[in-house]
């Protein structure tokens, strides 16, 4: 994978910019040039979190979009097929 950007090195270039505090972190945004995340990969799990890996294909940084998995309830059916939501 080609780290070059611009004539910058691509990893030192972010590391400025996170420590500079200057780095986006919204969902479904790319947080280093800002623009929409439209390719994303399947999810993974990793214990009681799970991520999407992506790609941005404007500026084709790579990473993950992290979320905390939380316990929200139970669906289950009755013997008349009926859903029963219990919420927490």
């Amino acid at each position: 994978m080609n780290n070059d950007i611009c004539g910058f090195d691509k990893e030192t270039e972010l590391l400025k910019l996170h420590d500079e505090g200057k780095l986006i972190n919204n969902q479904g945004i790319c947080p280093v040039c800002g623009e929409m995340i439209d390719n994303y990969e399947s999810i993974e799990f990793e214990g009681d979190m799970a991520y999407f890996p992506w790609h941005c294909d404007k500026c084709g940084t790579d990473g993950q979009e992290w979320y905390n998995l939380e316990f929200s309830g139970h669906n289950y059916y009755d013997k008349e097929g009926n859903e029963i939501i219990l919420e927490k």
